[in-house]
């Protein structure tokens, strides 16, 4: 990665505080990846890396787990069985264990190690051994990656109508509960349509033959995540840049400003929103469900927002397909992190992580919504971010924004001087996540 496309991504990282290193590659043959991920500890960025654990030698892992703000190393290792593990991965698996036990012998918190394995059909029987394994090795977190079928030999590899597969799963359960294993699946809906209901999982993921303008998948990363390469390619999620599929933008000749909020991703994610216009990348994806696009019926925009003394006052239009009524809970919450709670929360809010709902009692799409809350007593400085959330729904892109106290704390140890500063860009939930109060 060259200086210009770290530096430029540098600028995200600060804007966001949060890094995920993973891809296709490994990072630690890179002679700068530590020296980039020191520069990332420095400005406080919390980051999360993925590495195949060949490796981690002794030195290596002590340098990795002296970076403060390295959160979560995941070692992918994707079978404890030798054999099946050099069919897949091509490579030993007594190397990978060996860094893997370094990483163990480094770290200070266990729980900032995660061993991470690809679902497939090839490795699934095996995967019962793995909890005795991480045990005597100290690991206490292993989690299951759903497939991404994005070439010939993965998609071969689905578990769709493997007979074995809700047996397996269950006994790997129960194992890792014994153990002391936390056991976590990304996709788990699919991982388990997958196994349980054949028919479902390929009416819910995999579709016909033939695409169906009715659906779209129902996909929030490109709201989310960009996804950057080595060569300061931005695209719009990993599985398209696995395939090399429509890039949007490259850092370095672009800021990353210019691609984000850029026409080209802008017309990706309008074109995700619809069946009939659905990217080609995004037709062969599986990860996602099928169905109609929450941010086709759920979208909103800041048009107004105020602070006088203590009380925020924001208006959103409705700029979704259906009307907001009182039971579709649709509330200002708690952002970066969401569904945190908030440092500026006050008593008369709904809950630490939901300040307000709106006043009016309907509001039509093209209508305007007010959402009022008080700000509690907190030290000048401090800062919170919100965004409109439809609970158990999803987050609405581009309703971001922040509270920060201005100026010294008066006597009574409450400030009155506070103002509104936006948080730049689209922002939504991931995939398959829910909001939650």
């Amino acid at each position: 990665m060259r200086d210009v496309v770290f530096d430029e991504m540098m600028v995200m990282a600060r804007a966001c505080g949060r890094v995920l290193l993973a891809g296709y590659g490994e990072p630690l043959t890179s002679p700068r990846c530590l020296s980039l991920l020191r520069t990332l500890d420095a400005e406080g960025i919390e980051i999360v890396m993925s590495t195949n654990g060949v490796a981690l030698t002794p030195r290596i892992a002590r340098e990795l787990t002296a970076i403060t703000h390295l959160a979560l190393i995941g070692v992918s290792i994707d079978s404890p069985d030798p054999a099946v593990y050099r069919d897949l991965r091509g490579g030993s698996l007594q190397r990978a264990l060996w860094g893997l036990r370094n990483l163990m012998e480094a770290i200070d918190d266990p729980d900032r190690v995660m061993v991470t394995s690809i679902a497939m059909d090839a490795n699934l029987h095996t995967l019962i051994r793995f909890p005795q394994l991480l045990a005597e090795l100290g690991v206490r977190r292993l989690n299951l990656q759903a497939l991404h079928d994005y070439n010939d030999f993965a998609a071969a590899q689905r578990l769709v109508g493997n007979e074995q597969g809700s047996g397996v799963l269950a006994e790997l359960q129960a194992l890792c509960a014994a153990t002391g294993i936390e056991l976590s699946c990304t996709q788990a809906e699919r991982l388990r349509a997958d196994v349980d209901d054949a028919a479902a999982a390929r009416r819910r993921f995999y579709g016909a033959d033939r695409w169906d303008p009715r659906y779209t998948r129902q996909c929030h990363v490109p709201w989310e995540i960009p996804f950057v390469d080595k060569d300061g390619r931005v695209f719009a999620c990993c599985f398209a840049a696995a395939s090399n599929a429509r890039p949007l933008g490259r850092l370095g000749p672009q800021r990353f400003n210019e691609i984000w909020l850029g026409p080209d991703f802008e017309r990706f994610r309008q074109e995700i929103l619809h069946g009939r216009s659905t990217p080609e990348v995004c037709r062969k994806c599986t990860v996602a469900p099928l169905g109609a696009h929450l941010f086709a019926e759920w979208a909103a925009t800041i048009v107004e927002a105020s602070v006088t003394d203590d009380l925020v006052s924001i208006s959103v239009r409705n700029d979704g397909k259906r009307s907001w009524a009182a039971d579709d809970e649709v509330r200002i919450g708690t952002a970066m992190p969401r569904d945190s709670d908030s440092p500026l929360a006050d008593a008369t809010w709904l809950s630490p992580n939901r300040p307000a709902t709106f006043r009016e009692p309907r509001v039509q799409p093209g209508g305007r919504a007010t959402f009022t809350f008080s700000v509690g007593t907190a030290p000048a400085g401090a800062t919170a971010a919100f965004e409109v959330v439809a609970d158990g729904r999803c987050w609405l892109p581009g309703t971001a924004f922040a509270v920060t106290i201005a100026g010294a704390a008066p006597p009574h140890g409450r400030s009155t001087r506070r103002r509104r500063g936006p948080l730049r860009g689209p922002r939504s939930a991931g995939p398959g996540s829910e909001s939650r109060r």
